[in-house]
């Protein structure tokens, strides 16, 4: 889709500011804000919102990169980590809060949300997941993770199709304004 899409508008907002408006909704303990390219114009719409900001210099090293650099960030006494994509603008607080409930209840270290047996985003990791995801290889990914340890993985069923809606092209895009109009 190209650079600064966080910042186009969504209804009264922008992307990453209703995204970070479900996180409030909540509420979770603390949000930090990746940012790579356009990171000013990312903080700049975020502005009011309580975020900490962490920079990954190289952002084309690939998603894993950030994620690395926020749980740095986040600091290493966090009981969880919700691994939150900025271009989910529909996102719904129930499902954080479902995926939350289910580690609160679980000894499982990683939670995601599936919709109609398909798996979405955001994704939460227990603390105990920490050393292990900075370990990876940045070219292998979460889902290596994932594939490799399925005894520590548990598949959180949410009412909230949107865990499957980010936006990544300008039909998207067009499609989440359009869902949005009919709400």
């Amino acid at each position: 889709m190209g650079g600064g899409k966080l910042t186009l508008p969504f209804g009264q907002t922008t992307i990453i500011r209703a995204v970070a408006g479900a996180l409030i909704d909540v509420p979770v303990a603390g949000i930090t804000t990746v940012v790579g390219h356009h990171a000013d114009d990312v903080q700049a719409a975020l502005e009011g919102i309580p975020t900490a900001y962490a920079t990954n210099p190289d952002p084309e090293r690939g998603m894993l990169s950030s994620v690395k650099f926020g749980i740095r960030a986040a600091g290493d006494d966090q009981d969880a980590f919700l691994i939150v994509l900025g271009d989910q603008p529909e996102l719904d607080p129930r499902a954080i809060r479902d995926l939350i409930r289910a580690a609160e209840t679980s000894d499982k270290w990683m939670f995601i949300p599936r919709f109609e047996g398909r798996r979405g985003h955001p994704v939460l990791f227990k603390s105990e997941a920490r050393d292990a995801i900075l370990a990876l290889p940045e070219k292998t990914g979460l889902n290596a993770w994932r594939d490799s340890h399925p005894e520590l993985v548990e598949m959180v069923d949410v009412e909230a199709p949107e865990i499957l809606h980010d936006i990544d092209t300008p039909d998207d895009y067009r499609d989440a304004l359009n869902r949005l109009d009919r709400h």
